[in-house]
């Protein structure tokens, strides 16, 4: 939870107990909203909109799993 909710707030290691901090990323969220911007038009009833943003969180959370790296603080 502190890896995918505290974006930018420093968290201690329960490993090392060391003081690590992931940095806020505003071009995934940003590159989802455009996604939802355009596809938004395509979705024909609510289930597929509600499928649409349900992928798109669940893409988001992924890739800023992969790609926003801890750094020590």
């Amino acid at each position: 939870m502190k890896t995918q909710w505290g974006l930018g707030k420093p968290f201690e290691c329960g490993g090392c107990e060391a003081q690590l901090v992931i940095p806020k990323n505003f071009g995934i969220g940003l590159g989802a909203f455009l996604i939802f911007w355009l596809l938004k038009d395509r979705t024909n009833s609510p289930i597929e909109t509600a499928v649409l943003i349900v992928g798109l969180v669940a893409l988001v959370l992924a890739l800023s799993r992969i790609f926003l790296i801890p750094k020590k603080v």
